[in-house]
């Protein structure tokens, strides 16, 4: 198994996340935790996504996942590779312009999203041989549509709640609408259209997310050592990890999702432009 992070280019640092390559040798099966949206293309192999119902994907699917909020089961066939980019809020909004609380837990093919000719020119990936033209075409073909698609949006709204849901001290919502100076029931809103839900279940999956890498950063095993703000015991902390990881804190712990573990530590070999990209 092998697992490589890039940064996008400049212009498209706080819209892409980052870039990425896996590949397979043999047949390989995990879990995706939770996570911010992604494109995934399927360049060589099979994978089955295990979610409220199975889905195969063959060589040459570009599959657009919204932002998820659950763990899904992943199966590789032998010699399966996959190119994908995470996308951060201001992103999604610039290159597609769909609330995202209409994607939240959905996957989509990317001709159903984007026109012909942008789909086509993604398809191109297909054709390198390297992770390094995969990335330049990419970012051709993303600047490409920033330019020409250049989409309606609360960037600074979206910055802020970025930043807010990634902090460290867990802050409330009353301090998330005193920062925006909106109104509480518009900045339930305005999460659900840019981040995929409310405040509330936002901060419980990031806060998983945050516990997650900890482990796996520290090398740390003990929940209170990692948990931070938030839970009311043990018990719950097993519960909420479970739910947006895959797997039980101690399972974790002990290497029960080693692509999830390989795709954390790996994170931090980049630079990240959003710190949801970094975390999730």
């Amino acid at each position: 198994m092998a697992f490589a992070y890039f940064e996008p280019a400049p212009q498209l640092q706080g819209l892409i996340g980052s870039y990425y390559h896996f590949e397979t040798p043999i047949a390989f099966s995990d879990k995706l935790r939770a996570e911010m949206p992604n494109l995934r293309i399927l360049l060589s192999g099979q994978t089955t996504i295990h979610d409220d119902t199975p889905q195969l994907y063959t060589a040459g699917d570009m599959v657009l996942f919204g932002p998820r909020f659950h763990s899904i089961g992943l199966d590789f066939t032998p010699g399966s590779s996959v190119f994908g980019l995470s996308i951060t809020p201001e992103g999604w909004q610039q290159f597609f312009g769909i609330p995202m609380h209409e994607v939240t837990n959905q996957r989509l093919l990317l001709d159903d999203v984007l026109s012909h000719h942008y789909s086509r020119e993604a398809e191109r990936v297909r054709e390198c041989h390297d992770p390094a033209s995969m990335v330049k075409i990419l970012d051709a073909l993303f600047t490409r549509i920033l330019i020409e698609r250049r989409q309606q949006g609360d960037q600074n709204f979206m910055k802020l709640a970025s930043h807010w849901v990634t902090r460290a001290d867990r802050s409330g919502i009353d301090q998330l609408v005193e920062q925006s100076d909106r109104s509480t029931r518009q900045v339930e809103r305005m999460c659900r259209d840019y981040l995929g839900a409310p405040p509330k279940k936002l901060q419980r999956k990031y806060r998983a997310l945050i516990a997650c890498n900890r482990m796996a950063w520290d090398n740390q095993a003990d929940w209170r050592d990692v948990a931070g703000e938030g839970y009311c015991d043990q018990a719950h902390f097993i519960r909420e990890f479970s739910t947006f990881i895959g797997c039980t804190p101690g399972a974790f712990a002990k290497g029960a999702q080693p692509l999830l573990l390989h795709t954390i530590l790996s994170r931090r070999t980049i630079r990240h432009a959003s710190a949801l990209s970094l975390i999730a």
